[in-house]
């Protein structure tokens, strides 16, 4: 349960981040669905509920996104509270001092991102802070930074065989790589592609398509259309 919940709080994490708000909200909401009944999963719940929240509050509904950052709060974390928090917190202060152009601070917030990645002994937990480090490297245009991060993410993925997180990973390279990034679509066109057969393998159709849509677009981009 949580490994899938966790990858598609990941996944709408992207989309918020990418600016895909109702895609954003509707993995959260897929999760949220996963996470019912499972107190295991309360930590990460209270991270999918207050990620919501802050879709809402971009989208300029306030109010929706006040509720979400109250039932987030409320969300008790037996056995996972502190990690989990600590992380909410962080992503949370990263996009603010983002927000407020403080980079210094931004950095300060990813090097405790990858501390705390460190010290959980959880590897799915390590995959979502260096993932959530290279995504705010991302936001303030490191892209080099970003993709080291992720890199890593992937390499944590793929050494505990964790397909899921290992195709987000691969996404996320890929997207760093494509168009409005680094608009290198030959390097963007390998990631989607061995994204494409992780998607094929474990059967995941909505990112199986989307991964044919961005291939077909780079072939395009690059004028190979045959």
């Amino acid at each position: 349960v949580l490994d899938r919940g966790s990858a598609l709080v990941e996944i709408g994490n992207a989309n918020r981040n990418l600016g895909n708000y109702l895609d954003a909200i509707d993995d959260l909401q897929e999760a949220l669905k996963i996470f019912e009944g499972d107190s295991e999963s309360d930590a990460i719940k209270k991270v999918a509920l207050n990620t919501i929240g802050s879709v809402y509050r971009q989208l300029g509904d306030v109010e929706t996104a006040k509720e979400y950052d109250l039932a987030g709060n409320s969300t008790e974390s037996p056995g996972k509270k502190d990690k989990w928090d600590k992380m909410s917190f962080l992503i949370n202060q990263g996009y603010y001092f983002i927000e407020k152009k403080n980079n210094e601070k931004v950095l300060e917030v990813i090097n405790k991102l990858l501390d705390l990645s460190k010290e959980a002994g959880d590897n799915v937990f390590e995959v979502l802070c260096l993932s959530r480090g290279g995504t705010i490297y991302k936001n303030l245009e490191e892209y080099p930074k970003a993709l080291g991060l992720y890199n890593q993410a992937l390499a944590v993925s793929r050494s505990h065989s964790d397909k899921g997180n290992e195709l987000i990973e691969l996404l996320n390279i890929a997207k760093t790589y494509d168009y409005p990034f680094l608009s290198d679509y030959p390097n963007a066109l390998e990631y989607y592609k061995k994204a494409l057969i992780i998607s094929e393998e474990i059967g995941d159709k909505p990112s199986e398509r989307k991964c044919l849509s961005a291939i077909g677009e780079k072939y395009f981009q690059q004028k190979e259309y045959k």
